[in-house]
């Protein structure tokens, strides 16, 4: 009997051995794997408030799922939506706002009714509607500090937009017909005919993208990203005249609703469309970016069209592989006579055919925690959201409607004078 209990002290004491050395190995290979992040690992963190910098080139980049983090819209989502930023990237500090955001919110449609899913289809979409704000010779892009210097502009957004606006002068100062926060610059050449300027109703400024949930945000060839504080460029068509030469395809389009019409020839549409019909004016941005630049030389190469590749997806070309989400700038006029014969002032500066140069340019100022919720709630939250509706039961206020209904009431006025 003695012998039968010594027996089993000894098997029972090896057995405990044992499961101490598991223990110890658990505890090991625990400690290991928290040393070598994978890409869930990188997931699960960004579900956390972490203001830590992010790896080599990464200067401090802030997660935008916390609700009073600052950000510049790079990591907008519990999604692990990542942040780009190549070796030379610096990232612009954010500017405190001079503002009662809470004030200039309202209730979703009047319902607080969150929008309905996007599918079928396989992107989020988030718009607003802007208003017409001033006409300029200015173009803070490509003339910077050089006042009056470049074709008729007529600006959207930022009231105060001039030739010396900066990331900063944006977000601190004026108001904005695009909805308060959003203190964005948008301009494109005025139409004209003759010394008169035809001003449109509105544009509608149009995001969507596929959610950083979806395999196809994170691939060899594309990282789905948000949009870096102060990114600015040109995009539609060359100053020559047509697409241009990186381009793929052409990035404008021009379209009637009565009779319906949709040509990239702008004197087709003119001469069919009826008065008193809808012209539109589409102009697609190129959303692949180089992670490196908020601007470049020529003001476009810094981003980059997208294309099809032999297995039929959209990828983003070398060298640009950060997709910020799919930028279309939508501006609509009501027909009259004095359009069919008119021309952008770029075009007539190229000499060119009605339509022939039209472009566009954006200078990002966003509100940082506005723009980290319709990213998170509309894009990655697969919702289709109109009228500035940020996807969680609120609404910017001004983005839905210009102030004066959807028919401006001066649409014809004489361009403003040199200097």
């Amino acid at each position: 009997m003695d012998l039968k209990l010594s027996q089993f002290g000894r098997v029972h004491a090896l057995w405990q051995l044992l499961a101490v050395l598991l223990a110890a190995i658990t505890l090991a290979c625990v400690a290991l794997a928290l040393t070598v992040p994978t890409r869930a690992d990188a997931s699960k963190r960004s579900d956390k408030c972490d203001t830590s910098s992010s790896g080599p080139g990464h200067t401090g980049v802030l997660k935008l799922d916390c609700p009073n983090a600052p950000s510049n819209g790079l990591a907008a989502s519990q999604d692990a939506e990542p942040s780009a930023a190549g070796d030379s990237f610096k990232e612009l500090e954010p500017i405190a706002p001079n503002y009662h955001r809470d004030r200039m919110l309202v209730r979703a449609h009047g319902t607080g009714k969150i929008p309905h899913s996007a599918a079928p289809d396989v992107l989020g979409a988030f718009r607003l509607t802007c208003a017409p704000s001033h006409l300029s010779y200015d173009d803070p892009v490509v003339y910077p500090d050089q006042p009056g210097k470049s074709h008729l502009h007529l600006f959207f957004g930022n009231s105060l937009a001039n030739a010396s606006s900066t990331y900063q002068s944006l977000r601190k100062t004026g108001s904005s017909t695009c909805g308060e926060l959003n203190r964005s610059a948008y301009w494109m050449p005025a139409l004209m005919n003759g010394q008169k300027v035809i001003l449109p109703d509105y544009a509608t400024v149009y995001y969507k993208r596929r959610p950083t949930s979806d395999p196809l945000c994170h691939t060899a060839t594309i990282e789905c990203i948000g949009l870096p504080r102060g990114l600015r460029y040109v995009f539609g068509r060359a100053m020559t005249g047509g697409k241009t030469a990186s381009d793929t395809k052409d990035p404008v389009n021009f379209v009637c609703t009565k009779p319906a019409i949709s040509s990239r020839d702008m004197n087709e549409v003119l001469s069919k469309c009826q008065n008193g019909a809808k012209f539109l004016a589409q102009i697609a941005a190129n959303n692949c970016w180089n992670g490196t630049q908020l601007d470049s030389p020529d003001h476009r190469s810094h981003m980059a069209q997208m294309y099809w590749n032999n297995r039929g997806q959209q990828v983003c070309p070398r060298g640009h592989k950060f997709q910020t989400p799919d930028f279309h700038f939508i501006v609509t006029w009501t027909m009259r006579d004095q359009m069919r014969s008119a021309k952008f002032s770029s075009d007539i500066m190229a000499d060119t055919a009605a339509g022939e140069t039209l472009h566009a340019d954006w200078f990002g100022a966003w509100d940082d925690q506005t723009l980290a919720t319709w990213l998170k709630n509309c894009i990655n939250g697969f919702k289709n959201a109109s009228g500035g509706d940020l996807c969680d039961g609120t609404q910017i206020k001004g983005a839905s409607v210009p102030s004066y209904g959807w028919r401006n009431p001066k649409p014809i006025v004489d361009a403003p004078k040199r200097g």
